[in-house]
């Protein structure tokens, strides 16, 4: 909620945009071959210095762009910490998963894998806002827990991914894992 007279916090802005595009770039670059390490190890330093002087100026000055009050509550910093580290679980295998799908087990084509994927995109279209009804009637922590429960379920469940098939089994665990991912995320305040 934006109050009168707040103003935009340009510096933070800055550091925190300049900080992440550092650290992903080195990170990104890693991969390369024939890069200058020196140049990697820099830009990743480079991008950890500048996100800690975006930290620091969030302290100082009146309206951050960061709250870093909020992690004082112990509910608020747990459930930001779980969304993330579930989020970079389903990233991982999404992205792993893509290459996997067009591999010599399974065998699709980028359109079938696309494809394969789709399920996902539908189904947290339509448990992502049930659940986030569902926490605003019943409270957040039965539906996160549930939906974090079932998105390990959906991810261990991937691992058994059999080749696909006419009779839609492969698509239908996919299914169940976005179905989680879709009610862990609104009772987060990611809605």
């Amino acid at each position: 909620m934006r109050r009168k007279g707040q103003k935009l916090d340009i510096p933070g802005n800055v550091a925190f945009a300049a900080g992440v595009v550092m650290l992903l770039s080195g990170i990104s670059l890693y991969a390369v071959a024939g890069l200058a390490q020196s140049l990697i190890i820099g830009l990743t330093a480079g991008g950890v210095a500048i996100l800690s002087v975006f930290f620091y100026i969030e302290t100082k000055v009146e309206d951050p762009m960061l709250r870093l009050s909020l992690f004082r509550n112990r509910l608020f910093a747990a459930g930001t910490i779980a969304i993330f580290l579930n989020s970079l679980a389903r990233g991982c295998v999404l992205l792993v998963l893509v290459f996997y799908l067009q591999g010599p087990n399974m065998n699709l084509g980028p359109l079938e894998a696309g494809v394969f994927l789709l399920p996902n995109t539908i189904t947290i279209a339509v448990f992502g806002p049930l659940a986030g009804y569902l926490s605003d009637k019943r409270g957040p922590r039965l539906v996160a827990t549930v939906g974090l429960v079932t998105s390990a379920i959906g991810l261990l469940l991937l691992t058994q991914l059999p080749p696909p098939s006419r009779s839609g089994s492969s698509p239908s665990r996919s299914s169940w894992w976005a179905r989680a991912w879709g009610s862990s995320l609104p009772p987060t305040g990611l809605r």
